[in-house]
């Protein structure tokens, strides 16, 4: 039987690598924790954890248990996934093979994934009248306007014929987008203030927060400050004609779906996970519903292409992230040793003996990096108009030219600010003693200057270096 290869994987290696590898990430966890606080030359879980059993093995056990029993539930579950493939193929249709590869796909010359490694449970066969594929892929995949990044993924995809379909990628509008589209690649992108009624101004606000939408393989020309080919932009010009207001509006119930066309053939997917036999049904019905509504761009009538956000959109895209996410770094640092030095303070209050919140360690320094990254990143948000972007006319999908002022403000600032930490606590050492002046006051600005030091030097770096591009200019 064509099913009896899956089901016969063993569940004892996957079950011991878990043992394995989740006794080792428990002892990791038990060594650093308990090396990062001494209390009285003991360290703070071997305090924590009475009896004879010391720390390192508690946090091993504990970590092989649920490592273990966490990988034979994942092979139990995919045990029960694959038991009917090939019974839920007959009833579609379509025929069964537990294995295949992008050359019997027919996606080997122009791929679909950037890197294979394998395909497992082929559907394949003519399904509503058209030769369509079912496969559970697992590789790595290079996402459009990354840069190169690649990430593993496991998904399981829907291959149909996408003849007349330019080069794209379009999926969810991740946080990773917003980064990327601050740094210049920020893929097809649309202005709603463009839109010639104000239905369609919504229809491509909603599309613009929702979707994702690249033409082609990553734009690393774009990210280096480097022309794009003839072929690229004849590629993007074609995607920006198709993806009209009546298209944006269509794609609306596939929000979270997953499109990419290359060479003729369209990939669709609706999840990063292998589904069951029973939900690939739903995937195909979903996959050719959203097939029709991207071909309805190539069938409706030429009309105005929608334009791309003005400069000026893009230069306060860029001041919001860079507010939001120095913002973020700074409560995250601050948090983090106030939560420390606030557990420290109890140690000190209790003198030397092991307080009874001792327990709550990680949440004071983990919940205090959080708290402080939360509040930090609001207020960089509301602080960012403040911020000064070098006054270049870039285009709105170009990169700025990268400049070195700023790190090496941030590095001097660092240098700077911990000088100056060290010496506000040797003053209060020499006026007070450290033994008056609470640890609460004393952490914070022996790593607090530094840190005020690194936003310091980021920020005259940066104004810095946009006045000298800006006098550069013509």
């Amino acid at each position: 039987m064509a099913d009896e290869p899956a089901r016969s994987k063993s569940l004892v290696v996957p079950m011991v690598a878990g043992i394995l590898g989740g006794g080792v990430a428990g002892f990791a966890i038990y060594y650093v924790l308990n090396n990062f606080v001494q209390i009285g030359g003991r360290g703070w879980l071997d305090r924590l954890i009475p009896g004879p059993a010391r720390g390192w093995m508690v946090l091993a056990a504990a970590g092989a248990a649920i490592g273990g029993i966490a990988n034979l539930v994942k092979g139990v579950r995919e045990r029960a996934r694959v038991a009917s493939m090939g019974e839920f193929a007959s009833s579609l249709g379509m025929a069964y093979e537990p294995t295949t590869d992008p050359a019997r796909l027919g996606i080997d010359e122009k791929p679909l994934i950037s890197s294979w490694t394998s395909g497992e449970h082929w559907y394949r066969g003519d399904y509503r009248g058209l030769p369509c594929d079912v496969v559970d892929v697992m590789g790595i995949q290079e996402e459009a306007d990354s840069d190169g990044e690649r990430s593993i993924v496991e998904r399981t995809v829907a291959l149909l014929p996408g003849e007349g379909l330019p080069d794209l990628d379009l999926g969810p509008r991740r946080f990773a987008h917003r980064v990327l589209a601050a740094m210049g690649a920020a893929g097809v992108e649309f202005d709603p203030s463009g839109a010639a009624t104000a239905a369609e101004a919504e229809a491509i606000g909603e599309f613009v927060r929702t979707w994702h939408l690249a033409a082609g393989d990553p734009p690393r020309a774009t990210v280096a400050g480097g022309a794009r080919s003839p072929e690229d932009e004849a590629n993007e010009a074609a995607v920006r004609r198709m993806f009209t207001p009546l298209v944006m509006e269509r794609l609306g119930p596939f929000a979270g779906w997953s499109a990419r066309a290359r060479g003729g053939r369209l990939a669709i997917w609706n999840r990063d996970k292998f589904l069951a036999p029973s939900a690939r049904a739903d995937l195909l019905d979903g996959a050719f519903a959203l097939r029709g509504a991207l071909l309805g761009g190539l069938d409706s009538a030429p009309g105005a292409v929608v334009p791309a956000p003005s400069a000026e959109m893009a230069g306060a895209r860029s001041r919001r992230l860079a507010g939001t996410s120095l913002g973020g770094v700074i409560g995250t640092f601050l948090g983090f040793f106030g939560g420390f030095a606030l557990f420290i303070s109890n140690f000190f209050k209790a003198k030397g003996a092991v307080p009874a919140t001792s327990f709550l360690f990680p949440l004071s320094v983990f919940g205090g990096a959080a708290l402080g990254a939360l509040v930090g990143a609001g207020l960089g948000r509301l602080a960012a108009p403040l911020i000064k972007l070098p006054k270049l006319p870039l285009a709105p999908n170009s990169a700025a030219r990268p400049s070195g002022w700023a790190p090496a403000g941030m590095f001097l600032g660092f240098i700077l600010g911990g000088a100056c930490g060290i010496g506000l606590v040797v003053g209060l050492h020499r006026l007070l003693g450290l033994n008056i002046a609470p640890p609460w006051v004393i952490l914070p600005l022996f790593f607090g200057c530094p840190i005020f030091g690194m936003v310091g030097g980021w920020i005259l770096g940066s104004r810095f270096a946009a006045r000298r591009d800006g006098r550069r200019a013509p």
